[in-house]
Order: structure tokens, then sequence, then C-alpha cells
């Protein structure tokens, strides 16, 4: 099959995705203490996302239909490569996989701790919050977390993304065979308006310094706490997001012909 055979642009968005709609109660209350301080720092500029549309991107599983199968759209489009999505096998390794429950820990990291991995080369304490550009006018306040184990993090979340190479799926953020991704990330909302370089690195570190008193937050992460979605936008409103859990699309894998519809 030649590449120029292959349709684009309206590809679905359809991703791996942990704690929509459903969140342990430590994280909830971490979320709402976050998007207050950020009430507080934008005023009405700050639009929070609602409590169960805010989600961790494991790994985008966009796919180009065909009559062969569903070509990833990350082979595709970074490697040139056309590879088919080998769901059958995507959805075991998360079922079967005793990897899991991870635990991911949000907040508490000390900066003259070493836990053993840097985030973008930046110590996880001074990552742990971020204000993203997102547009020339719009910002995307993340909070970040690790999957933590015996007081170090571990780079578990990186090796899964890797790992779903062998079924066929690129992670978007593996353009390139050396690069990591390591980051558990939570989108709070959006901040309009047009704000300096220095406030948003102001603003930045004194939420990572909050964090940085907080005890440490655990939140296990489950198959169960796993989904796969098909989205119209990607904040993933409830009202326009479909939601299917891992179990039942390896029970009826023609579910999955309706994720690319």
């Amino acid at each position: 099959m030649s590449k120029d055979k292959l349709q684009i642009p309206d590809v679905p968005g359809v991703s791996l995705v942990a704690y929509y709609r459903e969140k342990p109660l430590e994280l909830q209350k971490l979320i709402v203490d976050l998007q207050g301080i950020l009430q507080d720092f934008f005023g009405s500029d700050f639009i929070p996302y609602a409590l169960k549309q805010i989600h961790a991107t494991i790994i985008g599983c966009e796919g180009i239909r065909t009559e062969l199968g569903f070509v990833n759209k990350w082979f595709y489009t970074l490697r040139d490569e056309i590879k088919y999505i080998d769901y059958s096998g995507f959805l075991n390794y998360f079922i079967n996989n005793d990897l899991f429950p991870l635990d991911i820990c949000f907040g508490s990291y000390q900066p003259n701790v070493n836990y053993q991995f840097l985030s973008r080369n930046q110590h996880p304490g001074d990552r742990s919050f971020q204000l993203q550009l997102s547009t020339e006018n719009t910002l995307i306040p993340t909070m970040i977390g690790w999957s933590f184990r015996k007081q170090i993090i571990t780079t578990d979340i990186n090796s899964i993304r890797r790992e779903l190479q062998r079924f066929n799926c690129l992670h978007k953020y593996h353009k390139y065979p050396q690069d990591i991704d390591n980051d558990v990330y939570l989108r709070l909302g959006t901040i309009a308006g047009s704000y300096n370089s220095d406030l948003i690195a102001s603003i930045t570190q004194t939420i990572n310094n909050y964090l940085q008193t907080l005890t440490p937050i655990i939140i296990p992460l489950s198959q169960e706490k796993l989904a796969i979605v098909k989205y119209q936008d990607l904040s993933l409103p409830i009202s326009t997001t479909k939601i299917y859990s891992l179990a039942d699309l390896s029970s009826d894998l023609n579910l999955l012909q309706q994720l690319y519809e």
C-alpha cells in the first residue's frame, strides 16, 4: 500500500487514558486545590475542566482505517512506516500484565532528594506543575506525576509506552528511538490571555513550591483505571466522549470498528 493512498486529516481521536471519570478522593482533592490556586492567580481567565473529564493520557491510539486494518497514525506520520495496530496483543498486554497496579506519586518531591530520574532534564520538584503554551494566547496548566517505588521514580510508564510498539502502536512523543516520556500528566483547564514569561515562571515556581510541602499523594494505577476513549475534543468533555473498558474491547473486538467510524 502506497503512502499517498492513506487519508490522515479526519482520523478519529482514540486514546488509552487513566483516571477518566472516576478518581480516588485524594486525587480529586489535589485537583480541586490546584484549580482554586489557579483561580486566585488568573481569575476568570482560568477555565477549569470538570473533575470527571480530567485524565492522564497513556498513549494515543489514533488509526487510519484501511481494508487490511488500522494503520497507526504515529508510526505513519512520525516515522513514515505503515504498521497495523495489533489490538488483540495490545489489550492482552494490559489485561494480563503483572506490572499493575503501579503507584503514581503526585507532589512532595523535595529539591534536595535524588529520585534517580529527571523529566526533560528537570528535577521532579520543579516539574510537578507546568504552565504549557498551547497557542499564542492560551496556557494549559498541567499537573505531572511519576510511577514511584521504594522512594525513587521508576521508568515504568516510559517502558510501557515503548513496549506498545510491539503491537504497532507508537507513542507520539517517541518520534526517535532514544526519546523518553515517563510523565503522567493531567491537564487542569485552560488560561486565556497574554502573560509575560517572567510571570509564568514565577507562578509555576510558586505552585511547585506548594506541591513540595505536601505529603506524598500516591494514586494506584490498575487495569480497572484504564480505558480506551473516542473523543472529538482533546479535553475529553463527558458529553462528547465515548469510553470503552479494556475488558469489553477484549471480549468483543468488533467494538473496535466503532472507534474509527
